[in-house]
């Protein structure tokens, strides 16, 4: 499939940078792959037009800290491959269903003089801007180049601390708010979060663009939310709510698993009115930050339930494929800027959504129908 200039996030994941220690073999039918350069090249052969990586504000210490960034940064750099970084603004990690909190600790540049719960919204701002600016300068110090910079990590529920469920002095009642509460009001609680949620984020995440526009002027800036709790009008009011804040993105971006137990009966239709509707009332083209889709039943780990069957499509391997090819194809003329799917290299529970299946006696990977189709 000709991706031309849409974008196909096809990427190594963090969990494929241990080849050494787990000796597995990934091929395609044509080449074999033992490292995490190789491993990227086979995706590049496939379509791939950039590469991806997910950062929270740790230097080290945990699996998405900057020092576990450097050598997927410099494969980028080596192959000439544009990156498209996520700052979690996080010390640890963040999603839809979990929010945890800033950590600075390893900046010796950034000092707080108060708990970050403590702080008000103006300090926060004014840190998040100074951290921009760092995180830019030693990403782009690897030698590669961003074409958009992501801020935050499915961010319906708050960012950087700012969130339902912590302690903050930006909005004391966030503390004791909970999901299940606001799920219930009309369109999924979109009127609550916009009133006590997103203004607040707005300002934090125009902050951190700004940080990273000292170093990169020109940069191009996201943030993505999870759709499996949002309809086309909590979408809308989402990226609205940011813009009359004082941060307007310059493309929106969603998570899609459409075999997520949901309400919807057609996931597809849903996914393509949202895409639809932003671009029309928003001005915006959306990008698909996470995208999966399984080739069997999941039946192990956390995401066992995922397995709603989508209108006109199966779990198998062709329809695997064939829901992917279809998306990109209506994508690129209704207001699709790409698609990512989600830890393409992951296998264990994860084998039914992502592009190789696992043999995990032999320790090998072999591409499903879904990657060879790509190109």
């Amino acid at each position: 499939m000709d991706t031309q200039d849409f974008r196909l996030s096809l990427s190594i994941s963090p969990y494929r940078m241990r080849f050494a220690d787990e000796a597995v073999t990934f091929t395609d039918g044509e080449v074999i792959v033992r490292s995490p350069m190789e491993l990227q090249q086979l995706f590049n052969r496939h379509g791939a037009t950039e590469m991806w990586v997910r950062i929270n504000t740790r230097r080290s210490g945990n699996q998405h800290a900057f020092e576990n960034s450097l050598e997927p940064l410099r494969i980028a750099a080596e192959l000439n491959m544009p990156v498209n970084p996520e700052l979690m603004c996080v010390g640890s990690y963040m999603d839809m269903s979990r929010q945890d909190s800033v950590d600075f600790s390893d900046y010796s540049e950034i000092i707080l003089t108060r708990a970050w719960e403590e702080c008000t919204l103006k300090e926060m701002c004014a840190v998040l801007e100074q951290y921009g600016a760092i995180a830019a300068r030693d990403i782009l110090a690897t030698g590669c180049r961003v074409n958009v910079w992501d801020i935050g990590n499915e961010t319906n529920f708050g960012f950087a601390g700012v969130s339902v469920g912590r302690k903050t002095v930006v909005n004391p009642k966030l503390e004791k708010a909970k999901p299940m509460w606001i799920y219930p009001r009309p369109h999924l609680g979109a009127g609550w979060l916009a009133i006590n949620v997103w203004p607040y984020n707005a300002q934090m995440m125009a902050a951190v663009a700004a940080g990273i526009r000292r170093v990169d002027p020109n940069a191009k800036v996201s943030v993505h939310i999870a759709t499996a709790i949002a309809d086309t009008h909590y979408v809308v009011r989402y990226y609205t709510t940011l813009m009359e804040n004082g941060f307007r993105p310059d493309e929106a971006g969603i998570s899609f698993y459409p075999s997520t137990p949901a309400v919807w009966f057609d996931q597809v239709k849903r996914f393509k009115e949202i895409v639809s509707t932003v671009h029309h009332h928003c001005g915006l083209k959306t990008f698909v930050a996470e995208y999966a889709y399984p080739s069997s039943p999941m039946t192990e780990g956390e995401f066992k339930g995922w397995n709603r069957k989508i209108k006109g499509y199966g779990h198998n391997e062709a329809d695997q494929s064939r829901i992917l090819q279809d998306l990109i194809a209506w994508g690129k003329e209704n207001g699709l800027s790409g698609i990512r799917p989600f830890a393409p290299d992951l296998n264990g529970h994860w084998e039914p959504m992502s592009l190789f299946h696992y043999d995990p006696g032999r320790k090998i990977a072999t591409a499903k129908k879904v990657l060879l189709d790509l190109k």
